[in-house]
């Protein structure tokens, strides 16, 4: 199972909100409480979940496609140039 940013608040003995500063590179943690934190994140293994933190900020990443035939040349054309405009 992994960890969660509470997990590691509760290890370091400092708030979520704290975790969430370290992890995303606030200057308003301390040398010192930066340090405890980075190291519970290290003894539990926490990762943040990229996927949670692109949906909460209303960037999913995703560009759906409906089309009615991808092997016609046409359709295959027009996805290739939707996913190299997207990139």
């Amino acid at each position: 199972m992994s960890s969660s940013l509470k997990d590691v608040a509760a290890r370091a003995g400092v708030s979520a909100r704290t975790v969430s500063n370290v992890v995303n590179g606030s200057a308003r943690v301390s040398a010192q409480t930066r340090q405890k934190v980075q190291e519970a994140i290290d003894e539990l293994g926490y990762r943040p979940n990229l996927a949670a933190r692109n949906l909460r900020a209303g960037r999913t990443g995703v560009i759906g496609l409906a089309i009615p035939e991808l092997h016609s040349p046409y359709f295959g054309e027009l996805a290739g140039l939707l996913v190299d405009a997207a990139r």
